[in-house]
């Protein structure tokens, strides 16, 4: 299957926390295209286009306190609303009526691939920095895991890197992120039995090695991870087609380590395909 993966990002989604911590230091540019307000470190907290952003200037302005034509700001910088074109004051926030917030336009993250080799991708994953991570199979022959991040959500990317290509296959590749910033990816290979392997990307020293977590001589599949507060990952897997029940397996920060899978749903119910979920602290993780 040749496939390219594009990514669109709506600023004021992804920067929410960025306006929040600099609340003080959000700058409104105007521009040909409309008003762009950008935190300090140039991240884009929220853009309008249209009628409300063709009044005339040019330049940046400081955002405390300030009022532009139609548009209503807070004191940090943030839209909170704009008046509407038939009359009365329309709020504003994320999905809210009106032209903000808008899509960038659209970045090709990966190529196509060639003829004869095939790509597939992994859920994103986003960071505190706002980077995102797209996680990728790639097959030409033999199977290689990939990953791609942004930097920031301004179309800017580093290089595709290639973060394991030893095992036999790489399938269902699952990541998550920790509250440091630290990325764990999953997969399982299947040679001479079924394996579930993990990859770990540090802040301090990049991609560690590739760990065997779990091997089972049956078929497993579903599998779905989530890190906690602590850091610790928490793996989860359906361990054969015709299987009740839900697996864990855990890796524990401290120790830097996998345990023993064990059986964690209730004995008695019939559970297909299950998916995990956290809340965004970590200080609570979901079997759904």
């Amino acid at each position: 299957m040749r496939q390219a993966i594009l990514i669109q990002a709506m600023a004021a989604v992804l920067a929410t926390h960025a306006m929040a911590d600099d609340a003080n230091d959000v700058t409104i540019q105007v521009t040909p295209d409309g008003l762009i307000a950008t935190s300090a470190d140039g991240i884009p907290v929220w853009r309008a286009r249209g009628s409300e952003a063709s009044m005339a200037g040019g330049g940046s302005v400081d955002a405390r306190g300030f009022a532009v034509g139609d548009l209503l700001l807070s004191d940090d910088g943030s839209l909170l609303a704009r008046k509407h074109s038939g009359g009365g004051v329309v709020p504003m926030g994320v999905g809210g009526e009106g032209d903000c917030p808008s899509w960038d336009s659209l970045t090709q993250v990966t190529p196509p691939p060639p003829t004869g080799t095939s790509d597939s991708f992994a859920p994103l994953l986003v960071d505190r920095q706002h980077n995102i991570w797209v996680v990728n199979t790639h097959v030409a022959g033999d199977y290689a895991l990939q990953v791609r991040r942004s930097i920031g959500h301004g179309g800017a990317w580093m290089p595709i890197e290639t973060i394991s290509d030893t095992t036999k296959f790489v399938s269902q590749p699952e990541g998550t992120i920790d509250a440091d910033g630290n990325v764990t990816i999953v997969f399982r290979d299947i040679d001479g039995g079924y394996h579930l392997y993990s990859i770990r990307h540090e802040l301090a020293t990049g991609w560690g090695p590739l760990t065997l977590a779990y091997s089972s001589a049956t078929f497993f599949q579903a599998i779905e991870v989530a890190a906690d507060e602590d850091g610790d990952v928490i793996a989860i897997l359906d361990p054969g087609l015709n299987s009740t029940s839900v697996w864990t397996d855990v890796y524990e920060a401290s120790t830097d380590t996998w345990g023993q899978p064990e059986q964690v749903s209730p004995v008695g119910y019939n559970i297909l395909l299950p998916t995990i979920a956290r809340n965004r602290s970590g200080s609570a993780v979901y079997l759904v």
